[in-house]
């Protein structure tokens, strides 16, 4: 029989009720049904953009103009299209998380400390020192909406605006609080001509109402009970806005605001997942998020620096997927940025290497990206089953032109106690280059009640998964 290999749930609560694993993977469904409705590929590798700036990860980048701007340490460097790097500021902190905006003309950073703006017309950088002069202090995130930069300031409800187009200049009389709670503020983004501005426990919205004292006003009725849990965990997702969220409730979830309200994405074995993190004394505030488009998939990463953790949701799909690197460890990407021609960049929060995020390249900078998968329970009323073939459906004659993946394998094995032990081992054909005709099958598996299937690839080459065709016996309990 034709076995759906693809399960959608995700081990979590127990792999009693879903075994289901899904690492450096995503699906898609097809149209026509074909071979199988539902494949799976393998998630992109980073191919090298820029590897010169030492050791200091990017605290934060931002594409503007023909430029990419990333921070490393205490220095602002702008990055031209062939990776090439000019240092043209110097922040007066080394470490922490950046928030970055323009206005056409100005690039505006904020570091929890002060404002700096770097004209990209005079490429003069200044220094706003925070809490002189009318500068606010501790600004910690930084948005543009409507010729203003907009900052909020750590441990307080308070808000500022610059003046008209000019990141230079601030007025402690320009300034707002929020009114809904009375927790601090923990982020500033503009979306679609409102500022939202995101609390410990509320969220609120304010809009562009052009009052002389103060362009900007609440919008009445449209505060909600929920808050950001961590900071730079937010990202643009297509028409709405992507984060960590919690409620007082006590429980965090990952979902995404669409107008006024908040739908979630986490499903609930994501939800035990995260929380998980909670109950075994692991703070989610670092966590970091980041959104881009992949061949219609509008996908949402959130790496997670304290569990060591990170996972991708598919807007296109709809289902949640573990990113990891070769040793199973966290995934190396942290900041992100579509520079220019819809180049995808990420930084890697080991160092100052900045990837181009490519669907052609099948490494992680050289090392192995391991796609792995565990396949629905196959069960019958705790009947005895056995397997006397099994073959695997995939796009074969992938193999590299020499080296490693000249001949590419899938390392398969089974388990017959629903996936808490598995067996040795077997290694399947994937095909060298150009050989269309190989086929990824096994024979002779046994029998067992509680089958869960693993596989694992971690040869550099394609890796398109449609599904896999069993022979079948039932037998008695």
């Amino acid at each position: 029989m034709e076995f759906p290999l693809f399960g959608l749930g995700l081990q979590s609560k127990s792999p009693a009720v879903t075994a289901a694993k899904r690492i450096n993977c995503y699906y898609e469904e097809q149209k026509d049904k074909d071979k199988s409705k539902l494949v799976c590929f393998g998630t992109p590798g980073l191919k090298l953009f820029q590897g010169t700036l030492g050791a200091n990860p990017s605290r934060g980048m931002w594409p503007m103009g023909n430029f990419l701007y990333s921070v490393h340490g205490n220095t602002l460097y702008q990055i031209n299209n062939a990776g090439v790097a000019t240092s043209v500021g110097t922040l007066t902190t080394m470490s922490g998380d950046v928030s970055l905006s323009d206005n056409n003309t100005q690039l505006a950073l904020v570091d929890g400390t002060n404002i700096y703006i770097f004209n990209t017309s005079t490429l003069v950088f200044t220094t706003k020192t925070g809490g002189v002069g009318g500068v606010p202090s501790s600004p910690t995130t930084i948005t543009f909406l409507d010729q203003y930069f907009i900052v909020h300031q750590a441990l307080t409800r308070n808000f500022w605006i610059s003046a008209l187009n000019d990141g230079t200049s601030w007025s402690a009389a320009n300034g707002g609080v929020t009114e809904s709670g009375s927790g601090s503020l923990q982020a500033v983004i503009a979306d679609r001509s409102v500022i939202v501005l995101f609390g410990d426990f509320y969220t609120e919205f304010w809009q562009d109402t052009g009052g002389v004292d103060f362009p900007f006003a609440r919008i009445p009725g449209s505060s909600q009970e929920f808050g950001l849990a961590a900071t730079f965990s937010l990202a643009k997702f297509g028409e709405s806005i992507c984060g960590l969220f919690r409620s007082r409730m006590g429980a965090v979830a990952v979902a995404r605001i669409r107008g006024f309200s908040l739908e979630k994405l986490s499903d609930p074995d994501m939800d035990n997942i995260l929380n998980g993190y909670i109950r075994n004394g692991i703070g989610l505030g670092d966590a970091q998020g980041y959104a881009f488009h992949l061949d219609g998939h509008p996908m949402y990463v959130i790496g997670f620096p304290a569990a060591g953790t990170t996972w991708m949701y598919d807007g296109l799909s709809h289902i949640w997927s573990q990113l990891q690197a070769t040793d199973g460890t966290r995934h190396w990407g942290a900041k992100f940025a579509s520079f220019l021609n819809n180049e995808l960049i990420v930084s890697d929060f080991r160092n100052a290497n900045m990837y181009r995020i490519d669907p052609g390249t099948f490494t992680d900078n050289g090392s192995s990206i391991p796609l792995e998968l565990w396949s629905r329970r196959i069960w019958s009323d705790n009947k005895w089953i056995t397997i006397p073939e099994l073959e695997i459906f995939l796009e074969v004659g992938v193999g590299a032109a020499s080296g490693q993946g000249s001949t590419p394998r899938i390392m398969f094995s089974v388990s017959k106690d629903g996936g808490n032990t598995f067996g040795p081992e077997r290694f399947l054909d994937m095909g060298a280059l150009g050989n269309f005709t190989a086929r990824a099958r096994t024979t002779r598996l046994g029998r067992g009640q509680d089958w869960v299937m693993k596989l694992r690839i971690t040869d550099p080459v394609k890796r398109v998964l449609i599904g896999e065709r069993l022979e079948v016996e039932v037998g008695s309990t």
